[in-house]
């Protein structure tokens, strides 16, 4: 059962708590930093944010951790920061690869799914009005992929966004 899910924005909060239905549950919010693009968005969410360096360039964003050069503004390069900071075993998926692989497929030792999905920022960002009649069909496809959370054992849900919208 889920014990503590972490969400932003009020899409996660009704998907959660009249979704799931799953009991108690944890609400925390935190302010976004400006612009609000989804490179620095994302990388606000990792730990250590308040020491990393950001910068614009002509090569676009450069978000650097002080004690590495790698740029956390590439996908990549967060998903490694974070798996690294996060210790333990992870395993990565996108949203349609937890909700179309095999539960009996998971590694054993693996204690930590972080699951992944750029289809509610390409909806929002470039459906206008269509995306207020997707976003029913989105929030079902992440119901789906917290029940396969369950289902596989999972204690912790962390339901983020960068954007302050699901």
């Amino acid at each position: 059962m889920l014990r503590n899910i972490e969400k932003l924005g009020l899409a996660g909060y009704i998907f959660t708590f009249e979704r799931l239905d799953v009991g108690p549950s944890q609400v925390k919010t935190c302010l976004s930093p400006v612009p609000s693009v989804t490179e620095v968005g994302m990388a606000a969410l990792l730990p250590g944010w308040a020491n990393f360096q950001v910068d614009y360039t002509a090569k676009g964003w450069q978000i650097s951790p002080t004690e590495s050069h790698d740029n956390l503004a590439r996908r990549d390069k967060r998903l490694a920061w974070l798996t690294g900071q996060l210790g333990g075993t992870s395993a990565v998926y996108t949203l349609d690869e937890w909700l179309t692989g095999a539960l009996d497929e998971l590694e054993p030792e693996v204690n930590r799914l972080i699951v992944t999905s750029t289809t509610i920022d390409a909806i929002g960002e470039g459906a206008g009005m269509v995306a207020l009649h997707t976003f029913e069909a989105l929030l079902t496809r992440l119901e789906q992929g917290a029940r396969r959370l369950l289902a596989a054992g999972g204690t912790t849900l962390h339901l983020v966004t960068d954007h302050g919208f699901l």
